[in-house]
């Protein structure tokens, strides 16, 4: 019997593997073949994004839709948690606003949860991933 370990996990199992984990295999190995015993899946790192672009939605401590100049518009889940920077002058957040998003997506996971919002003034923008 194969034991598996995941951090995070109690009783992980074979299906919790995923293409791409990181795996520390002990066993024993009896000519051609080996058995594992243990499996130790390494922690699974977030996703993190830097996205720069024009608002496309947006809903008061509910989400963000970025479009950055090239590429596919990202939709960021706002918490309690996210920061958001304004310039002089600006109070609030609106479609059209050249913003700069800083989120994060938790492996395996499909919401990207903004971390930082920064509202620029209008003018060029890089856009990172």
């Amino acid at each position: 019997t194969t034991r598996f370990f995941l951090p995070g996990k109690r009783d992980a199992t074979f299906a919790d593997l995923v293409v791409g984990d990181k795996v520390t295999v002990m066993g024993r190995r009896d000519g051609n073949t080996f058995t594992a015993r243990q499996v130790q899946i390494a922690p699974r790192r977030p996703v993190m994004y830097n996205v720069a672009g024009t608002v496309q939605a947006y809903t008061a401590g509910v989400s963000i839709t970025v479009k950055p100049q090239k590429g596919d518009a990202l939709t960021f889940t706002i918490t309690s948690t996210t920061r958001i920077h304004y310039p002089k002058g600006v109070t609030r957040i609106k479609v059209g606003d050249k913003v700069s998003v800083q989120g994060e997506q938790a492996w395996g996971q499909t919401e990207i949860v903004a971390k930082q919002i920064v509202v620029v003034k209008a003018g060029p923008l890089t856009n990172g991933r």
